[in-house]
């Protein structure tokens, strides 16, 4: 889980190429396991569309989904994604919600 968290900054384009890559390479691990739908793809296919969410989108999916990743990924895709929205103040709203709701 942690190869896709690791990003920085991203652009549209380069995070649409991620969710290519991330298909192909379900499409191809797909070839040589018999286990059906391929496990972990789920988490990580909802991750990488987290990406695309708005301000006021991106804070529930927090809220329904931060019971799946840690505290690490949800800061990561928080630096990203308000690096597009409004900055440093809806950074640090956002990191105190994950850090509240790990807490519980």
């Amino acid at each position: 889980k942690q190869w896709y968290q690791r990003r920085v900054r991203g652009t549209h384009e380069g995070r649409a190429w991620m969710q290519l890559d991330f298909q192909q390479f379900i499409v191809q691990i797909e070839r040589f396991i018999s286990i059906k739908p391929v496990p972990g793809k789920g988490p990580v296919d909802n991750f990488i569309k987290a990406y695309y969410l708005t301000e006021g989108d991106l804070e529930q999916w927090i809220r329904d989904n931060y019971m799946d990743y840690t505290s690490r990924h949800l800061n990561s895709l928080i630096n990203c994604t308000t690096s597009q929205l409004s900055k440093m103040m809806q950074r640090n709203r956002l990191s105190n919600l994950v850090d509240e709701l790990m807490k519980q």
